[in-house]
């Protein structure tokens, strides 16, 4: 349940009304040409519901109408590519990926429950989810190499490794200095 306020008081709508008032919001957006307000409001819907396949659907179709194919095919991935045009976009975004299913993952960024995506979209995010899984397994990263590198000490470093010392040298240098006028003094008084 979500609860609006409203001039005339509080309204209460489920989600599906929700969902269906902010697609309609989007579609009138975009068909006053503000269509990167309605690319905004649609990838709200989509971090809120993620399941929502007619967000994804109308942002898909707003950036492959704007000539934005890579954006398209993102949009796209989880979707049955019925025509020749889908399948098009999901190739140019793949290719500027290069097919890197650990970004597409990541731009993907589907916060969901799996459970409520269409049959393919299902079987392709686990798809994907399954060869990062077994990317990272056969992956082997290689310690850092630490060899002895001996890097010359600045003036400025060395002055500030020696300061503590030169400051205890002088303190007893005035300290001693401190002792002996004074006992000049006390000599001299008598």
């Amino acid at each position: 349940m979500i609860i609006l306020y409203t001039f005339t008081g509080y309204t209460i709508i489920n989600h599906t009304m929700y969902l269906n008032i902010q697609l309609n919001r989007a579609q009138s957006e975009i068909d006053k040409g503000l269509k990167q307000r309605a690319a905004n409001r649609l990838k709200n819907v989509l971090n809120t519901y993620p399941d929502a396949t007619e967000a994804r659907e109308m942002l898909a179709l707003m950036y492959y109408e704007s000539g934005f194919l890579g954006m398209a095919g993102l949009y796209w991935m989880l979707t049955d590519p019925t025509e020749d045009y889908i399948r098009e976009c999901i190739k140019v975004y793949k290719e500027s990926v290069k097919s890197s299913s650990i970004q597409i993952l990541s731009d993907l960024k589907y916060r969901g429950d799996k459970s409520g995506l269409s049959g393919y979209a299902y079987k392709k995010l686990t798809a994907i989810e399954n060869e990062v899984i077994s990317r990272e397994r056969s992956t082997s990263y290689k310690s850092k190499k630490t060899g002895n590198h001996s890097e010359k000490e600045t003036f400025k470093e060395k002055l500030m490794s020696s300061a503590p010392f030169g400051i205890v040298l002088l303190c007893l240098i005035f300290f001693i200095t401190g002792v002996i006028v004074s006992i000049t003094w006390v000599i001299n008084l008598f």
